[in-house]
């Protein structure tokens, strides 16, 4: 969906296959110059809003563990290409962990920046003549290493791409120093309030805590703030346009829906959308929890968050539907690196526990729906969230993080 110059550039949709780019996106045209060689675009879910992969143009999406599995979205293509070694490095897009759980769901690295650090512009996207403005999707490279993130970054900026799309932040790249492991103070995330973490995710938390300890870095438990909040907040703002563009570009064809778009245009208000007062309610919201969250990490001393990229490893296809552990950060636009910690499933020892009470509907479904049998031998990617615009810093403190797990 990044506008390739003389290619179909269709974001998903069906009617939209006879959309041919004249000009290349200002991100694809950067890599150009830069001397990418673009080989192959890789497949997206149907309205680009799944943490999953289906289309009526090349189908589903598969996992590059198991083939039965999700790969995550809905930069689902390249969360897979790299996991399976087909690519070395390429681009994703994150509204709502578009990035990051296809990083998780498949082993490999993500960067989701904060947003208009990298240009959006000529990015074909579900919202036609409408902008979610109360939050942004953002542009970020995923890779098979830290390193690569932190070699996209730093020439891509170097690029300037301000001087090409006027919404994008002219933040030259800053040069930072590694730091010491002892330097690192850390907060983990056990639990978000809502949905509590599978067994996979829960014994990679640990084993990641008592690896960073071990090596000196201070590791604190991070409690959970309005996180419930925040991801109302964004699934309101995903549909305040009250589905107006999704349903303009489906229409065009009369293409069936598949069954998490049917989900996604139930999100916040659905067909009703928000109106101006109810907009700027929730954009004032999340201004708060912003400022609550600057302030919780300068009152906790804590550089960074570690916390689960979803509830489990990768699920079975058309299953995923709670968005928090993602959607919170990119309401706050916070930077955060996804990466994989050398955990699997292991169905001999993630036992479900058939005893535990849900707090919730969404707790009920997602914890309903862990299978320790299909979870077997999938990685547990984590990810590493920080203050806004810290890309720099979030990449360093990366590098100290796959020193200590070896990854």
């Amino acid at each position: 969906h990044y506008d390739y110059a003389g290619r179909v550039t269709h974001g998903g949709f069906v009617g939209c296959l006879d959309r041919v780019s004249e000009k290349f996106s200002v991100t694809n045209q950067i890599l150009y110059d830069l001397g990418a060689v673009f080989y192959i675009r890789t497949t997206e879910p149907q309205c680009l809003m799944h943490l999953d992969s289906i289309n009526n143009i090349t189908g589903r999406g598969r996992n590059a563990y198991k083939t039965s599995l999700s790969p995550g979205g809905s930069s689902s293509g390249e969360g897979a290409l790299i996991g399976m070694r087909g690519s070395p490095l390429g681009v994703g897009s994150d509204i709502g962990g578009s990035i990051r759980s296809p990083a998780a769901f498949n082993g490999i690295w993500g960067l989701k920046p904060s947003t208009k650090r990298l240009s959006m512009a000529r990015c074909f996207a579900p919202f036609e003549d409408t902008y979610p403005e109360t939050i942004g999707c953002a542009l970020g490279p995923m890779s098979n290493s830290v390193d690569d993130l932190e070699l996209f970054m730093k020439n891509y900026v170097a690029a300037e791409p301000w001087k090409y799309d006027q919404d994008s932040l002219p933040i030259p790249w800053r040069e930072v120093p590694t730091p010491k492991p002892s330097d690192l103070t850390i907060g983990i995330v056990y639990d978000d309030g809502v949905v509590k973490p599978h067994p996979p995710v829960l014994r990679a938390l640990k084993k990641v805590e008592e690896d960073l300890k071990a090596a000196g870095v201070n590791v604190i438990t991070w409690d959970s703030h309005k996180v419930y909040e925040a991801a109302e907040v964004a699934n309101a703002a995903y549909t305040c346009d009250g589905n107006y563009s999704a349903f303009n570009r489906l229409s065009a064809s009369g293409e069936p829906l598949a069954p998490l778009t049917e989900h996604y245009l139930t999100f916040g208000k659905g067909d009703k959308g928000l109106k101006t007062l109810e907009l700027q309610f929730y954009t004032h919201t999340r201004e708060v929890l912003r400022q609550e969250y600057l302030d919780l990490f300068n009152e906790r001393g804590v550089d960074f968050v570690i916390a689960p990229t979803y509830v489990g490893t990768a699920p079975k296809t058309s299953e995923i539907k709670y968005w928090g552990y993602t959607s919170l950060w990119n309401i706050l636009d916070a930077t955060c690196v996804t990466f994989p910690t050398g955990v699997f499933g292991d169905k001999s020892i993630d036992l479900k526990d058939e005893s535990y009470k849900p707090r919730n509907e969404y707790e009920a479904y997602e914890y309903g729906i862990y299978d320790p049998e299909a979870s077997d031998g999938m990685p547990v990617g984590l990810t590493l969230a920080g203050r806004r615009y810290c890309e720099e810093e979030a990449l360093k403190a990366s590098k100290v993080i796959a020193d200590i797990l070896k990854v």
